[in-house]
């Protein structure tokens, strides 16, 4: 039985439709993988951890809190992502 692994756009658009879910205000300009969630967004310590655990919830796994300490951008998120689940598919 084959497993179907989401690509790295896939990816992308479940981080950026979970971030819309989150955020009450998003900025006028199209969300994309340089969009910094610092930067571009102010995104605060509250809002992130309610936006990890809507990707915990997207994706039905819990991700470690230190998993995302050097993302800054969407891209960065996505891959970071990404990362994970290829290296459980290793195992």
């Amino acid at each position: 039985m084959s497993t179907i692994t989401p690509t790295g756009d896939a990816i992308l658009e479940r981080v950026i439709t979970a971030l819309s879910e989150t955020l009450e205000k998003l900025p006028e300009e199209p969300l994309g993988a340089h969009t910094d969630l610092f930067r571009d967004l102010r995104i605060d310590s509250v809002d992130m951890m309610s936006f990890v655990g809507r990707l915990e919830d997207a994706y039905d796994r819990d991700f470690p809190p230190e998993a995302f300490l050097q993302v800054r951008t969407l891209g960065e998120l996505a891959s970071q992502i990404s990362g994970r689940l290829a290296a459980e598919r290793l195992q």
